[in-house]
């Protein structure tokens, strides 16, 4: 009888063992692996970066309203002279440079999560990508709007008229919001539950 014993508790942990096996197949099949960086995305991604530190040089050296006058009054010289001001006041302006800003890092912020798991919300396909990343460039427009509306205030001065360190300071804190809500959906809707609070409590007063 006591040399069935380790008999009998071999095969109960043989049993046990081929269960587990089992379970963590199942698991294994039920995951999605996520692919590696694409060139594509590689490229993207570098072209985003510059473009951020672009625009964030553009906003902070380049004042705009030498190119707003000449629209505004219309004595421009020509059809050149209008496409030119409009992109100088399109990438500089503060107003449009900060929505730019927001945009390119949210779409660096879904890059991030990318580059150490697969796109939040999204499928291993290439179409599942694709669509992860224009969710994170709408997410990083709309907590432009929600700066812009003052439902975060970050400033008590107008946008259009903000000094150096007060620009340097809503560029930072809109890209560091937008990089996180691209890179955490999860936190752009907790974002979106508190406006959707704050529009509720003021239509009831």
């Amino acid at each position: 009888m006591a040399d069935s014993m380790p008999a009998v508790e071999s095969g109960v942990e043989g049993r046990n063992g081929r269960l587990a096996a089992i379970q963590e197949a199942a698991e294994g099949a039920g995951a999605v692996a996520s692919p590696p960086l694409d060139p594509l995305e590689l490229a993207a991604g570098l072209l985003a970066f510059v473009a951020w530190l672009l625009l964030m040089a553009g906003g902070i050296t380049v004042g705009t309203q030498e190119y707003i006058d000449p629209i505004r009054n219309r004595t421009a010289s020509g059809p050149a002279q209008v496409v030119g001001c409009l992109l100088v006041i399109a990438t500089c302006h503060t107003v449009t440079n900060t929505a730019m800003l927001c945009c390119v890092s949210a779409f660096l912020g879904v890059l991030g999560f990318r580059a150490i798991g697969p796109a939040p919300g999204s499928s291993a396909t290439a179409a599942g990508r694709r669509d992860a990343y224009l969710a994170a460039v709408t997410r990083g427009f709309f907590i432009f709007l929600i700066i812009q509306s003052g439902t975060v205030v970050l400033s008590d001065q107008a946008f259009t008229n903000l000094s150096l360190d007060k620009y340097i300071r809503l560029a930072g804190i809109s890209s560091l919001f937008s990089f996180t809500v691209g890179y955490n959906p999860d936190v752009f809707r907790q974002l979106m539950d508190r406006v959707n609070g704050n529009l509720n409590a003021a239509g009831k007063k």
